[in-house]
């Protein structure tokens, strides 16, 4: 329960997200910030451990305490604060009762309407869902394997947000996003990027990487990414890391349009609505290419 163990709680909260479901239950158990759960059987018994198990915080609860830890909820900027630091964690859930469920509970803690949550998250809505596509968010590719050229693309986002970490403040929510949905390990370095910065501020190189290398397991390929990452050579000094980054979001959106194209054509685009998108992909793969 103290300052160390709840940070602790916030890296396990978002190392369990991707393996939360309908039928697996995480819960966050806090003692008292003096005891660890040795001394505290030790005190009070393994009877009172075991009452405190079964009072323990469910996934949900502990990812909206989370996400509103320091916003004023009497306050508009505190409720949008709130949303806006639980839409990554809430991002990373699998697709199920339990994430539709928890965007519920989000929009009421915000006091935010569902369907305009839905639609700024890239959730169907009930409008949408019926014409069977997702507004305005780059397709999903957590499940495919990342290309050489795509890594290298994402290796270089990560190292210039290293060593220009406020430039993660510039980048608009559709930046945000195209990070987001990346497959893993990208997906969750990305995340631990905005918690930091969001966290701490603008961070120096160092601290960030350390706080990349805390928090990523390195089971889950994070480890080898961030080796790649810091054998880079430091930017040179009147180099535009702030361009550099344009550019190579401009190339992963590109390649998020051709994964898409890619995906219709091979299911086929017989359907008015598969028409209409591949043509809307066109017209984007055309404006990107300019």
């Amino acid at each position: 329960g103290d300052a160390a163990g709840r940070r602790a709680a916030g890296r396990a909260l978002e190392a369990s997200l991707a393996h939360a479901s309908d039928t697996r239950s995480v819960r966050f158990l806090f003692l008292p910030p003096e005891h660890d759960p040795d001394s505290f059987v030790r005190e009070f018994g393994a009877e009172a451990f075991e009452q405190r198990i079964a009072q323990a915080v469910p996934l949900s609860q502990q990812l909206i305490a989370l996400a509103g830890e320091d916003c004023d909820l009497s306050t508009v900027e505190g409720r949008a604060h709130l949303l806006a630091n639980a839409r990554p964690l809430w991002s990373a859930l699998p697709e199920g009762a339990l994430k539709r469920q928890l965007l519920v509970e989000l929009a009421a803690s915000g006091r935010d309407d569902i369907e305009q949550l839905k639609q700024q998250w890239g959730q169907p809505s009930a409008a949408g869902a019926a014409r069977g596509k997702a507004p305005g968010r780059p397709p999903p590719r957590r499940a495919g394997r990342v290309s050489q050229g795509t890594a290298n693309l994402l290796d270089r986002a990560i190292w210039l947000l290293l060593h220009r970490s406020g430039l993660w403040a510039t980048l608009d929510g559709g930046a945000h996003d195209l990070l987001a949905a990346q497959p893993a390990p990208y997906d969750a370095l990305f995340r631990v990027i905005e918690r930091s910065i969001h966290e701490h501020g603008e961070l120096a190189a160092s601290a960030l990487l350390a706080e990349l290398q805390g928090s990523v397991p390195n089971d889950a390929g994070g480890g080898a990414v961030l080796a790649r990452i810091a054998a880079f050579h430091a930017p040179l000094a009147d180099g535009d890391l702030a361009l550099e980054l344009s550019l190579v979001l401009s190339k992963l959106r590109l390649q998020a349009v051709d994964d898409e194209l890619k995906q219709l054509f091979e299911s086929g685009v017989d359907s008015p609505d598969a028409q209409r998108r591949s043509r809307e992909l066109m017209e984007t793969r055309k404006r990107l290419k300019a």
